[in-house]
């Protein structure tokens, strides 16, 4: 799995909401947010209330072999890993928000409703349903639980347990989501409730037996899993997280330990609905601006390498620099010049024409279609970026080879490294 696949769904972030009570959004770990095993997350549009239901799944963009859980640290909601390991930078969560009703509420686990590693559930909206969809994200309050979890029925009644066999720590506390299967109703994006069963059909390969495809086709879905071993298993002692490979939306071991025939998932989609797309501001020509992946976000920033020639384009580190600040001229058609302070109007930024014609360079200043840029408005204040030259289906991206620095013209495609954010300096 390429980390770059993860974040290029990354970019969503469905800031959806209606009031405060339902927020969807993709959190990314940084230096910034992230401090030993804890992020905050700093979502404008997040409550700060700590009787918010939170439910959140990691997405693939580096692994993390440990269970994950919400905590309010009395100002702000945060992730963590219940066994205090460092939680790393470049690390993805799908997070909803939900309001509190009789279907969704903080369940505790006491000695009146703990047998052995499972804590029972008591509610109307799940007893004696064996098909329910039951979501469960573990809520910090006393107690740290560091197993595994999933949920099962047995006798008319859900629990939630400990895949290890662990027994369940007495105050644990969960938060706790009862569905339908189907549409979910109510919300102002698309949500959908199932259950997922893994078949030898569903797994990718035989090497990557640890993954099973979701059949979910929409790069801008969030796709939340809670582990749901029904009535009769079998048990997948591992944690799961989700990843978008390219095509499709998969759940998968984390160890990257073959995940059994049988397994079960209870997912959740949530799509945004269609909106209008319009651009963030006027470009302003005499001013200069930074521009920025959504990928690799506002700490890169593309600009010039000062190695003697002085034409080759990547991400740098974001700072005051000259090769970073960019003035946009408008040359007619809805296309602009690129330049930058450092180097002038005399280089723009060009595609060199070698048969490839993907490489970006800093070319003296003519008028050549390669020099033209179109920035196409996207979600969330992006633009994407095609020349007249290539067209519509080459746009500037940033290579995904673990040193992601590079920039290049790829295939235009729903994915991160091709949404370019301008901040006016």
């Amino acid at each position: 799995m390429k980390k770059k696949l993860l974040a290029l769904v990354a970019f969503v972030m469905l800031i959806i909401s209606t009031g405060t009570s339902q927020i969807s959004f993709v959190h990314l770990t940084t230096l910034g947010n992230t401090n030993g095993h804890i992020t905050t997350l700093t979502n404008a549009d997040l409550t700060t209330s700590a009787s918010a239901l939170l439910f959140i799944t990691q997405q693939f963009g580096k692994y993390n072999t440990h269970q994950v859980g919400v905590w309010h640290n009395g100002q702000r909601w945060t992730i963590y890993n219940e066994d205090k390991s460092p939680l790393v930078s470049d690390t993805y969560f799908g997070v909803l928000q939900v309001p509190a009703a009789a279907n969704a509420y903080v369940h505790t686990a006491t000695t009146g409703n703990i047998s052995s590693n499972s804590t029972f559930l008591d509610n109307a909206y799940c007893n004696n349903k064996p098909n329910a969809i039951i979501m469960v994200t573990q809520n910090f309050k006393q107690v740290y639980n560091t197993s595994p979890i999933g949920v099962w029925y047995s006798n008319g009644r859900w629990a939630i347990f400990n895949q290890d066999m662990k027994a369940m720590p007495q105050n644990a506390t969960f938060n706790v989501w009862i569905l339908n299967p189907g549409a979910v109703n109510g919300f102002s994006f698309n949500a959908y409730a199932n259950k997922h069963t893994v078949t030898t059909a569903t797994k990718n390969n035989n090497a990557l037996n640890h993954i099973s495809s979701l059949g979910i086709t929409s790069s801008k879905s969030i796709v939340l899993a809670t582990q749901n071993w029904g009535s009769s298993g079998p048990y997948n002692k591992h944690h799961h997280g989700v990843w978008w490979d390219g095509s499709k939306w998969t759940v998968f071991n984390q160890d990257r330990v073959a995940m059994p025939n049988g397994a079960g998932f209870n997912i959740i989609t949530l799509t945004p609905k269609p909106v209008e797309v319009t651009p963030s501001e006027t470009i302003d020509p005499d001013a200069y601006y930074r521009i920025t992946s959504y990928w690799q976000g506002a700490g890169k920033s593309l600009d010039i390498v000062n190695d003697g020639t002085n034409d080759h384009p990547w991400l740098g580190d974001s700072g005051p620099y000259s090769g970073q600040f960019w003035k946009l001229t408008p040359v007619g058609g809805g296309y602009y010049r690129l330049t930058t302070q450092w180097l002038g109007t005399g280089k723009s930024l060009d595609i060199i024409n070698d048969g490839k014609n993907n490489q970006p360079v800093m070319s003296n200043s003519e008028n050549y279609s390669g020099q033209l840029w179109k920035l196409t408005p996207l979600p969330g204040g992006f633009y994407r970026l095609t020349t007249q030259w290539l067209g519509d289906g080459k746009s500037l991206d940033v290579i995904n080879d673990g040193t992601n620095n590079q920039v290049w013209l790829s295939n235009s495609a729903d994915v991160s490294g091709q949404y370019w954010k301008l901040t006016r300096l």
